[in-house]
């Protein structure tokens, strides 16, 4: 892969929208409402293009700082009681990553209220915009027929105007709300083909593969901000990732791109309820299937951007397994990639070596024991694992430094957000 690409903006928002969405089926396109919303009223208020991409990137992000189902099903209520939360977390999430940093500010004043222009002073006229297109969206109901639920909707927007949006931007909601050709494309199966043409109009951005790693750190810190138990899990796959595959033999640009790829290797779990990544004992057969179905979520959300297709592999094939007995697709080992091979191992020993719900973390020698096995039975690559044992001693300290780090800045990550809100 080159270390300087061009990627579609939309494409990045759609990422993150698609992620917000597995959390639960009641959210589902909730993001992508808000942003074909939002940049029809920038539209409709002659914004400049700067402007409405911003709306539209928001929109797609908007409720990323919503981490627990309790937190995003509260946040589809009409009157939010405590909305500075999760907006504040968000913004400060989206700042981690260059693509998304425009779009923070718009973020973190989303749900603020217009309250007769006595508004905060610096909140952005796109905040203004997302906070309405929001508000609209959770006013519809996707097991009804369209179009009888706009008078409804408009007349409780009407009520809030001045109060909670303002006068100017439920002007242009009017005229937009006239159009049946306006809501006919909030519905499945419109609404991506509706928004996509908008997200034309959104650009491409050029990627280093600095900038691709703020990305991967965005995601890493979602998938791990979830529980105390995955906290750092993502940080230490790919330290041991990177140093792993420079021991193997891969270039150094592989090896920056390997912890790319560890940090994405687990996106797919935010589909996994709570419940089952905390629960203290031994999974049943129906919540072990569910876990799985993490890799091939992993998959399909990377599989949108070509850019990620080498990160997609490496990420999402690291519980494939050379006598393929693995998950998802049952790949033997001529399919799969040597940078998968390095993930597998990279996640095993890193899984092992950490405290885990239902354990706590083994001894050093006990987990490499347990890996020896499974490379002898082919379940991981016997010649990674055995540059694992040559280096045990270092890549587990690696390990142990990426994730007391990691558990660090999400010590001080908390302590920001506590003096924030």
């Amino acid at each position: 892969m080159q270390m300087q690409q061009t990627v579609r903006l939309f494409d990045i928002g759609v990422l993150l929208s698609e992620v917000l969405d597995f959390i639960s089926s009641e959210l589902v396109d909730h993001h992508k409402i808000v942003a074909y919303i939002a940049d029809c009223l920038a539209g409709e208020l002659g914004m400049p293009e700067e402007a409405r991409k911003r709306a539209m990137l928001a929109g797609l992000a908007h409720d990323i700082g919503a981490l627990s189902l309790r937190e995003r099903m509260d946040s589809l209520k009409f009157e939010l009681e405590n909305p500075n939360r999760h907006a504040e977390l968000g913004a400060m999430f989206l700042e981690l990553a260059d693509p998304f940093s425009d779009a923070a500010r718009v973020v973190r004043h989303h749900h603020e209220p217009w309250n007769h222009g006595d508004c905060t002073p610096d909140t952005p006229e796109e905040a203004h915009i997302v906070h309405l297109a929001d508000r609209v969206s959770v006013l519809i109901d996707p097991r009804r027929e369209i179009l009888g639920q706009v008078d409804g909707i408009r007349a409780k927007i009407r009520r809030y105007a001045g109060a909670l949006f303002a006068p100017h931007i439920v002007g242009a909601f009017e005229f937009l709300a006239a159009r049946e050709s306006f809501w006919f494309s909030l519905t499945r199966p419109l609404l991506g083909a509706s928004l996509k043409r908008r997200g034309r109009l959104m650009g491409e951005v050029s990627m280093d593969i600095d900038a691709l790693g703020g990305l991967a750190r965005l995601f890493c810190r979602l998938i791990d901000f979830r529980s105390r138990f995955t906290s750092t899990h993502s940080s230490g796959v790919a330290a041991v990732a990177s140093l792993l595959s420079h021991y193997t033999g891969m270039s150094d640009d592989d090896a920056r791109l390997m912890e790319v790829a560890g940090y994405f290797h687990d996106i797919g779990k935010l589909a996994v309820p709570l419940e089952i990544i905390e629960k203290p004992a031994a999974l049943n057969k129906d919540e072990f299937n569910i876990v799985k179905s993490h890799a091939f979520y992993t998959y399909y959300l990377l599989d949108r951007i070509p850019m990620l297709h080498t990160v997609r592999d490496w990420a999402a094939l690291h519980h494939e397994r050379l006598n393929g007995k693995g998950y998802p697709f049952h790949y033997t080992f001529e399919k799969i990639p040597l940078g998968a091979r390095v993930m597998a191992v990279a996640d095993v020993f890193t899984a092992m070596t950490e405290d885990r719900p239902f354990r706590k973390a083994m001894r050093l020698t006990e987990a490499m024991w347990t890996i020896g096995n499974m490379a002898d039975s082919m379940t991981l690559d016997g010649d990674i694992v055995r540059v694992l044992a040559s280096h045990m001693d270092e890549i587990n300290d690696v390990r142990g430094t990426a994730q007391r780090e990691a558990l660090e800045s999400y010590a001080s990550f908390g302590m920001d957000m506590k003096r924030a809100v």
